[in-house]
């Protein structure tokens, strides 16, 4: 055995011949932690993982979800996004564009078109459910 640090810590004689510490931790001790629904202190089993990004994917919001599985909802867009419960399947969502590619061509064809004939801003963002900014961006595109 090879002594290391002042402590007493003592490195596996094999540990040169794989790199420094962090690489030996990364390949002989991390495969055998336990991931995902495994860990102890897992939350949620496969099935509500899989029942989370999937009602995510139809359009359910992140609040909503959190209130119904009794968790925060920035648990739940960790989940949906993968970046918790990695090795589990189901749809994931993404930031890509932040939710620009909602607003269609005909959609916005029939905002400038109500706008057109007399509609006001207040009226347009009340019936179309966007925002006032939202509104004078795509009426002036």
């Amino acid at each position: 055995m090879v002594r290391g640090f002042a402590s007493g810590f003592v490195f596996p004689p094999y540990h040169s011949i794989l790199g420094n510490y962090m690489s030996y931790n990364k390949q002989l001790i991390r495969p055998y932690m336990p991931r995902g629904v495994t860990h102890y202190r897992s939350i949620f089993s496969e099935k509500q993982v899989i029942e989370i990004r999937n009602r995510h994917h139809l359009g359910e919001s992140y609040s909503t979800l959190a209130k119904a599985f009794n968790t925060r909802s920035d648990t739940i867009r960790n989940l949906s996004l993968g970046y918790t419960y990695a090795n589990i399947g189901g749809p994931r969502s993404s930031l890509g564009n932040k939710g620009r590619d909602r607003y269609t061509k005909d959609f916005i064809a029939e905002i400038k078109m109500a706008h057109y004939n007399g509609m006001s801003y207040k009226r347009l963002c009340q019936k179309y459910r966007i925002g006032m900014v939202t509104a004078r961006r795509l009426l002036r595109s």
